[in-house]
Order: C-alpha cells, then sequence, then structure tokens
C-alpha cells in the first residue's frame, strides 16, 4: 500500500503543507518517494529510495517547491525492489503514472499482461512493479484513441486497464480479495484518478484541487471516491465524476 497526492490550481502554490502530512505517514509507508510537477511544459520528476521522513531531498522540496501541477507518491513495497527504476511516479509520453494497490497473481501471470501491451511501451518498460506494468498498457490503450484524446477517453483508457487486470489476474480471488487498482494519471492540463480496493479522496474548487489517498487536513471538504469511481480534473479544474459502468 503507498499513498497517493495530487494538486492542480490555477496559481503556483506551495507543497508544504502536503509534504509534512506525507512524511509522517512515511514512517509506514517507507520505500521510496517521487514528485512530479509540471510547469509549462513536461514534468520534472523526482525520486528518492529513503524513506520521506529521513530524505533531506523530500524536505528541501516540500520547503521550497511551488506549482500548478503536482503529483507526490510516498512507497509501500509490495512487488519490486526499492530502486529508482521502480519509484512513482513513472513518466513516458507525456504523461506521469502513479498507484496505489497491488495486481494480485502478478509474477505468475505476467507474460499474459504483457502480450496486450503495445511493443514500444512494453519495451520501455525498466522496473519490475505491476504498476509501471499497468502504466504501459494505460499507453497502449489511450493511442487508441488517437494523438490528442479528451478527458473522457483518457478516463477509459484507465477503465480499461481495471477491466484487463480483473480479467487477467482477480480470476479466482475470494470477494473482497481483488486487484487493488487506484491509478491517478497526468499529462499537465489533464488529471484522471480511479478508486478500487483502497480510500481516494478528492477537494477544492475550480481555484484549487486535491486528490489524496486520505484526507490530509480538515479545512478542506474531502469527499470521498466510491469504489469503482473516476475522478476528472481537466484543464479548467473542472471536477467530473464517472463510474466505471459509465464508461462501457
Amino acid at each position: 500500500m503507498c499513498r497517493l497526492f495530487a494538486v492542480a490550481s490555477s496559481e503556483p502554490v506551495r507543497l508544504h503543507r502536503a509534504f509534512a502530512a506525507l512524511r509522517s505517514a512515511s514512517h509506514e509507508h517507507k520505500d521510496g518517494w517521487g514528485l512530479a510537477a509540471f510547469d509549462g511544459g513536461s514534468a520534472e520528476l523526482q525520486h528518492g529510495t529513503d524513506s520521506a521522513h529521513v530524505s533531506a531531498d523530500f524536505a528541501r522540496l516540500g520547503a521550497e517547491r511551488a506549482t500548478r501541477r503536482a503529483l507526490v507518491h510516498i512507497r509501500l513495497a509490495s512487488v519490486g525492489k526499492v530502486s529508482v527504476e521502480n519509484a512513482h511516479p513513472f513518466q513516458r509520453a507525456g504523461w506521469v503514472f502513479m498507484h496505489n494497490g497491488t495486481v494480485k497473481h502478478f509474477a505468475e501471470r505476467r507474460d499474459a499482461l504483457l502480450e496486450l501491451i503495445a511493443p514500444h511501451h512494453r519495451a520501455a518498460i525498466k522496473g519490475e512493479t505491476d504498476s509501471e506494468h499497468c502504466f504501459a498498457l494505460f499507453l497502449t490503450e489511450l493511442e487508441r484513441h488517437g494523438p490528442h484524446p479528451t478527458p473522457r477517453q483518457t478516463a477509459q483508457a484507465i477503465g480499461a486497464v481495471m477491466h484487463t487486470v480483473a480479467r487477467l489476474f482477480d480470476a479466482g480471488c475470494k470477494a473482497g480479495e481483488r486487484s487493488s487498482l487506484n491509478f491517478l494519471a497526468s499529462n499537465g492540463p489533464l488529471m484522471v484518478a480511479s478508486r478500487r480496493g483502497r480510500t481516494l479522496f478528492v477537494a477544492g474548487d475550480t481555484r484549487r484541487r486535491l486528490i489524496a489517498s486520505d484526507p490530509l487536513w480538515h479545512d478542506d471538504d474531502w469527499s470521498p471516491l466510491a469504489e469503482d469511481e473516476l475522478a476528472i480534473i481537466d484543464g479548467r479544474l473542472e471536477l467530473h465524476r464517472l463510474s466505471l459502468a459509465e464508461l462501457s
């Protein structure tokens, strides 16, 4: 299990408050951290393999960084060793992607998933995680919608990954034991998040939107996503919420 946080804002915002909350959570979620920040172009990524609560780099970024778009991840490793290659967020083809959860039976059934990933995305996989493989499948699904997918089509690509994981990996799982698939993907203007098997919350308005695994403080009105619900934050900071069934 990991912890996710994302912000989309009309003006640059400081990240120190979110970083302080995540630093406290990293005593448990201790297997590295990552930040993706968009400032007028492609994302700038920074990763660490140390725990966020002892990382000088994480503390510095929390104190200094201001941005309009950011995705932050602290990891509790379930698949793949602790390494930079396995650290979230991942970046490829103009997108960043992070995951909280675990794909069940990943090692035994990985080859079946690889067969569904486009060769150029399959070849670009650097690490061992189920999460990066899901990212590669997301990019494969996204390309089916052409070079400029809409927000809904982007959500459909994430939904397709959720359906595929359920079909390939969750067969035979007992009730309540299916793969947990809290995904968050962004190309800068657009953010799309999904909830399955872990908590996920949204907050804010058209000046500033937040997504987090848990409410990080009490002065925002946090709203939980339902199981198998997706949240879309578009370039105007409008929030759209759709069930997975609505995307089919």
